[in-house]
């Protein structure tokens, strides 16, 4: 017996179509390996039954070839397109490490393009998605990104290599009691880091009110949330580079800002963890 297909997440229609994670288009301005190969990994925690491990290791191909079937023909080939369109002659400077400067203007339509990837990110795997319907109509319709979302890009020194990393968590807040317990909730809280050239690209979500990672974790001596946020944007213009420049372990103390994050008192929950990376 043939799976029911999959509706498009941004619409009622059938998901017939493949979205590139990493678009064509910037496939020559990424990194590039004489023998591809990546790594695509998936831990799930449940508090019943421990982690259990998912996923291919040393697979074929480049990373940034990677596709997600989540969409369909009609909003992949127009608003999704339009809206990258207009965030490519942006992406393409903050690839490279150039120089650039962003108003209000088109660090919105940056952000607007990485609430999309992440949101399509969401849906690679089974019941691990946060963003609910209503804000992915939202993003279609009228371009607003939701307001839980917090955007930051950020300068790295990594000369090589491709990665993305995923965490996303049902979350409860203890007491003497946990109330509602941890197990069985949807997931509430997320974190999603990729590299994207020269700059990593970084997503906090907390759907708990009162519940930031950014308040969790602290980093430094230069503080992320601060100096690198693009949304909310704040003031009128910013320009990259901009320090901090992170080394390979920032890049990694950052893409796990959840998971340290969770280590702190008054949270457990079922969480899911995605990790690919060339190699």
């Amino acid at each position: 017996m043939s799976r029911p297909q999959k509706q498009c997440i941004f619409c009622t229609n059938p998901a017939n179509s493949k979205e590139h994670f990493w678009p064509e288009w910037m496939h020559e301005l990424l990194p590039q390996l004489p023998d591809p190969r990546h790594n695509r990994k998936a831990y799930h925690y449940h508090p019943k039954v421990g982690t259990i491990e998912e996923g291919a290791s040393h697979r074929p191909g480049a990373l940034h070839t990677i596709k997600i079937r989540a969409v369909c023909a009609t909003c992949n080939t127009g608003w999704m397109r339009n809206l990258e369109e207009a965030a490519r002659p942006f992406l393409t400077p903050l690839i490279k490490g150039s120089l650039i400067a962003l108003g209000v203007e088109q660090g919105t339509i940056v952000a607007r393009w990485v609430a999309l990837k992440c949101i399509v990110a969401e849906h690679a795997s089974r019941d691990t998605t946060l963003t609910p319907e209503t804000d992915r109509f939202a993003l279609r319709d009228r371009g607003a990104i939701p307001d839980y979302f917090q955007i930051y890009l950020i300068n790295h020194n990594i000369k090589h290599g491709i990665r993305y990393n995923r965490h996303s968590v049902g979350i409860s807040l203890t007491g003497p009691v946990s109330n509602p317990p941890p197990w069985g909730r949807p997931k509430n809280v997320q974190s999603i880091s990729f590299l994207l050239g020269r700059i990593l690209v970084h997503l906090n979500a907390s759907r708990i009110e009162n519940y930031t990672i950014e308040s969790r974790y602290r980093t430094f001596p230069i503080n992320v949330w601060e100096t690198c946020r693009l949304w909310p944007f704040v003031g009128n213009n910013m320009v990259w580079p901009r320090r901090p420049l992170l080394d390979r372990g920032g890049v990694s103390s950052v893409s796990s800002a959840l998971e340290i994050a969770l280590s702190g008192p008054r949270s457990r929950g079922v969480t899911t963890l995605q990790r690919a990376r060339d190699g």
